[in-house]
C-alpha cells in the first residue's frame, strides 16, 4: 500500500478532548476510550490526517474527515486551508471537505511566510 493513492479518503477520527472525556457520562466511559479520545484538545488525529492526506490522494482527490466541535479550532489552526463544512442530517459543520488541489494551492500560499 506504500505509495498507493485513492480519489476519496473518508474519516471519521476520535476526535474528542480530554475534559470532555474525563465528564462521560457511564454509558459513555463504558467504551474503549481509544474510540473517542483525540487528545487535549480533541485534534492530534485530526492533525496527522491533514499533514498526510496529500501524499494519499490523486491530485483530484478528496478528503472528508468527521471533526465534531472541533470546527473552530481547526478554522484557527489551519487558516490557509480552504475547508468547506458540510452538514449531515443531525449535525452542522462537523464534517468537513477538502480536495487535493487545496493542499497544493496552500502550500504554495504559504512559501516563503513564517
Amino acid at each position: 500500500m506504500k505509495g498507493e493513492r485513492f480519489d476519496l479518503i473518508l474519516a471519521n477520527p476520535p476526535y474528542v478532548d480530554a475534559p470532555t472525556i474525563a465528564r462521560f457520562p457511564p454509558e459513555y466511559a463504558a467504551e474503549p476510550t481509544l474510540a473517542h479520545a483525540g487528545g487535549a484538545d480533541g485534534l492530534d488525529i485530526v492533525r496527522r490526517i491533514l499533514s498526510e492526506a496529500p501524499k494519499h490522494l490523486t491530485t483530484t482527490g478528496t478528503l472528508v474527515c468527521e471533526v465534531g466541535g472541533g470546527r473552530e479550532r481547526l478554522v484557527q489552526a489551519y487558516p490557509h486551508l480552504p475547508f468547506v463544512w458540510l452538514d449531515t442530517e443531525d449535525t452542522s459543520g462537523e464534517v468537513f471537505l477538502l480536495r487535493a488541489a487545496d493542499f497544493r494551492a496552500s502550500k504554495a500560499g504559504t512559501k516563503g511566510k513564517h
